[in-house]
């Protein structure tokens, strides 16, 4: 298995939907700039973090920026320190586990269980092959095609928004994606995968 850094390199480089492998030590001091392409590729593109082992500090705070966490059933999930290193992290944390669980977790030194984590939402799922779990996921999102980063920013930005704002954000990914082809073969097209 390549390094945690080349991984996340190459993963930062991987066209469409992606997948963060996050195996890595606990004291895991990772490459700055495959950081950076990492959370611009995860802002832009649908991913999963898939781990095992442990959980914590920076492979945390990067797993907390994808769609999706998976884990194996073995991991122990740890806050992400103090100081955390990326910024909105702690939003993010907040945004997955609400205020008071955030600030719970952050500041227990024994962590979490990964049926624990599931149950309390820091987590999505909890698999024997968390990387498998991935990959299938990605591979039912590739089939959304553009609709999926529009649901995506609707769905991050749907909470932060009055409902006027919500709506006319909704109105202009509606109009984005059917501006490339014939709306009404785009509009078939919709309902023909809505129905599967």
């Amino acid at each position: 298995m390549p390094s945690p850094d080349r991984q996340l390199n190459a993963a930062a480089e991987a066209p469409g939907p992606w997948r963060v492998w996050l195996d890595v030590p606990p004291d895991w001091t990772a490459d700055a700039a495959g950081v950076e392409r990492a959370l611009e590729r995860l802002a832009d593109w649908p991913g999963v973090a898939a781990a095992r082992g442990e959980l914590g500090g920076l492979a945390l705070e990067i797993a907390l920026a994808a769609d999706l966490i998976v884990v194996d059933p073995g991991t122990r999930l740890r806050g992400p320190g103090s100081p955390h290193r990326l910024a909105g992290t702690p939003g993010r944390l907040a945004d997955r586990l609400g205020w008071g669980q955030a600030v719970g977790f952050w500041l227990d030194g024994r962590g979490w269980s990964a049926r624990r984590a599931a149950t309390r939402g820091l987590v999505d799922a909890v698999s024997g092959d968390p990387v498998g779990y991935a990959e299938r996921c990605l591979e039912r999102w590739s089939a959304a095609g553009p609709a999926l980063p529009a649901l995506r920013r609707l769905l991050r930005a749907g909470g932060r928004l009055d409902e006027s704002a919500a709506l006319a954000l909704e109105r202009a990914e509606f109009a984005l994606l059917f501006s490339h082809e014939d709306p009404k073969a785009a509009a078939r097209a919709f309902l023909a995968r809505r129905r599967r």
